[in-house]
């Protein structure tokens, strides 16, 4: 699944989009949560970029906790919540990293998953309107050899000159499902992230830094 992601760079990702226009001005983010609004490139003319809430509405939600966030790539034809939206509206959302938890016996363990580069990628998703918001999803796959250690899904991560051929891609055509693989294990990097990103009111720059937890020596010490 994917639960966090962050945008840390925004000049960084419309820059390398040069066919986009009317870009907005942004400051970085480090811990897009589900329920908040985040940037997303949803025209086939690959123009506009718009702002949209992450997770589609479930009919009576009553908070975040009740929204859509993710769909499986592998199914997403058939899952109705999903069908219509993949045919006719698919987006996608401009990120530099995202978050995946491992779970031990006891607690979760985050991890921020970023390009080699430390460049921007795009998250594969979905869109449609709930009154006067549009909201999307995003779609997952299985995770490749660096995430599945931590869990065993992840985002569908697109390079960003893919970005237009998915948009525009033909839903039924049997290629379209190229841009469901899991993205490149060697292409990728990841680090342990302290439980700051746990708290979506957390949104500093702290979130995506490496952190190592104190040896016992070291809180008997500091103790």
């Amino acid at each position: 699944m994917c639960g966090r992601f962050t945008l840390a760079n925004p000049a960084a990702a419309f820059n390398a989009m040069p066919w986009l226009t009317d870009v907005p001005k942004s400051l970085p983010r480090y811990n897009i949560s589900p329920g908040q609004q985040t940037f997303m490139i949803c025209d086939k003319s690959g123009l506009v970029v718009r702002s949209g809430q992450w997770g589609f509405i479930r009919k009576g939600a009553g908070s975040t906790r009740d929204l859509l966030i993710n769909a499986r790539s592998e199914k997403v034809l058939e899952t109705p919540s999903f069908s219509e939206s993949f045919r006719r509206r698919r987006c996608v959302i401009p990120a530099d990293g995202f978050y995946e938890w491992r779970k031990t016996a006891s607690v979760s363990v985050p991890h921020l998953f970023q390009l080699t580069s430390g460049g921007p990628f795009c998250l594969a998703g979905l869109y449609d309107r709930f009154g006067d918001e549009l909201n999307f999803v995003i779609l997952t796959t299985a995770a490749n050899a660096l995430v599945k250690p931590v869990h065993a899904r992840m985002p569908v991560l697109l390079h960003v000159a893919q970005a237009m051929a998915y948009i525009s891609a033909p839903p039924e055509a049997p290629e379209t499902r190229r841009f469901f693989q899991p993205f490149a294990t060697e292409e990728m990097r990841s680090h342990r992230v302290s439980n700051l990103v746990n708290r979506v009111e957390n949104d500093t720059v702290a979130c995506i830094q490496a952190y190592t937890p104190p040896t016992a020596a070291q809180g008997h010490l500091f103790s």
